[in-house]
């Protein structure tokens, strides 16, 4: 009589799926979560009885299983996880080219209802509040530079233009700067208000500045110093020509508003009348081409001994790229000079302008001495000048200083035409 044998126990697996280990199943129960996409090709599987995990498709006993289900899709569950996961990431790329998008839309919606008079548009796009207010403050602080750069022999014409210029900018501001004026002004080709009355010079560049911007003459777009902040530089064409870059600064508040407009100073100049040079910092304008013959020698001379450009340093918190060059100042007055100042110009070999402003000193220079000033241009490469002076070779620049007025140590002062 032959023993019987007990059967053979059936084989069973543990599964690994999205690294969590389930089972043990026997061969039938993995068969059915193949058939329902539970159990991939992919995932790792583990046999009672064998010593390491491997891929399910490549288990012998387990092979056949997929030989069937290869075209089926993923796990319902686990598909739809993953596609939740691709669906939020897909959002958010969107969301975030929107967002980048959108100040772009709202900067060419301004720039048409400007050119179309478009009321609504125009209120919608500007924060008038905010813009009425910084447009008060550079204007103000445009009217005290140019009061302290009169003659103090009319100090009362000095004082009455200090006290009553900011009333009359503010009302001017309040009157003009509204939807309103801004279209009629697209609307009309002439230089008059809706009330009849000539428009207000600076209020009216700004206005046909606006009018005239295109996307071609956009240096900078983008935005400045967070993701709610948002700056267009432009270069407008314009006669006479401005050459610094018009900054309209936009702010989010629910939408992007244009809130500030940064004017250059040649904007409100009609004529070209040179910028003050103090300390050791050069702004640029043009000089007079002309100055008066003198007889007598000069009683200042200036000779550029050096010139080198300066790179930004942004690691260095230095954030302005400059134009670095030294000046040899030779006092020939026959008396010690406590101050001066006058017009300082740079001009190529044939006397061509090349780049000018005024220049101030305020140290003591002894009589026949020589005093070493080394100052800086802050370079603007939009500027022709600036990148001129820049380029240009030292030896192919001469130096040409017309002294204004010279304040002697002894207290006395000659002031030269």
């Amino acid at each position: 009589m032959s023993d019987i044998l007990p059967p053979k126990p059936e084989r069973r697996w543990y599964a690994n799926v999205d690294s969590k280990v389930y089972g043990p199943y026997n061969r039938p129960a993995v068969a059915q979560m193949v058939e329902r996409g539970q159990i991939l090709p992919s995932d790792l599987v583990f046999a009672e009885g064998s010593s390491e995990w491997m891929e399910a498709a490549k288990e012998p006993s387990l092979a056949p299983l997929f030989t069937r289900s290869r075209d089926l899709a993923e796990p319902p569950v686990r598909r739809k996880r993953r596609g939740w996961s691709g669906t939020i990431m897909a959002g958010l790329v969107l969301l975030a080219l929107a967002w980048v998008a959108w100040p772009y839309y709202a900067v060419l919606s301004l720039m048409q209802a400007a050119r179309d008079g478009d009321v609504s548009t125009l209120q919608k796009r500007v924060d008038w509040t905010t813009f009425r207010q910084g447009l008060r403050g550079d204007l103000n602080a445009q009217l005290l530079q140019n009061v302290r750069g009169k003659d103090a022999s009319n100090a009362t014409a000095t004082g009455l233009a200090a006290v009553l210029g900011p009333a009359v900018i503010n009302q001017m501001i309040d009157g003009y700067v509204t939807p309103q004026v801004v279209a009629a002004l697209a609307r009309s080709e002439a230089d008059k208000s809706p009330t009849g009355e000539k428009t207000p010079e600076g209020i009216d560049k700004s206005a046909s500045l606006v009018r005239r911007i295109q996307w071609d003459q956009v240096k900078y777009a983008f935005f400045a110093g967070s993701p709610f902040s948002f700056r267009v530089d432009v270069l407008p064409k314009n006669d006479p020509a401005i050459h610094s870059p018009i900054g309209l600064e936009f702010a989010w508040g629910g939408d992007w508003r244009l809130t500030h407009v940064i004017l250059p100073d040649d904007v409100f100049k009609s004529d070209k009348t040179p910028s003050n040079l103090a300390g050791a910092t050069l702004s640029t304008s043009t000089a007079p081409k002309t100055a008066a013959i003198d007889s007598e020698p000069p009683p200042i001379t200036v000779s550029m001994q050096s010139k080198r450009f300066k790179q930004a340093d942004v690691r260095n918190n230095d954030y302005e790229a400059a134009i670095v060059f030294e000046l040899s100042i030779v006092n020939r007055s026959g008396k010690q000079v406590r101050a001066f100042d006058g017009v300082l110009t740079f001009t190529d070999l044939l006397d061509n302008e090349v780049i000018s402003s005024k220049l101030a000193i305020n140290d003591v220079i002894n009589s026949g001495s020589t005093y070493n000033w080394t100052g800086q241009l802050k370079y603007n490469q939009f500027m022709d000048d600036h990148n001129r002076f820049k380029n240009e070779q030292l030896a192919n620049l001469k130096t040409r200083f017309a002294v204004r007025k010279i304040l002697f140590a002894d207290g006395t002062s000659k002031t030269f035409q």
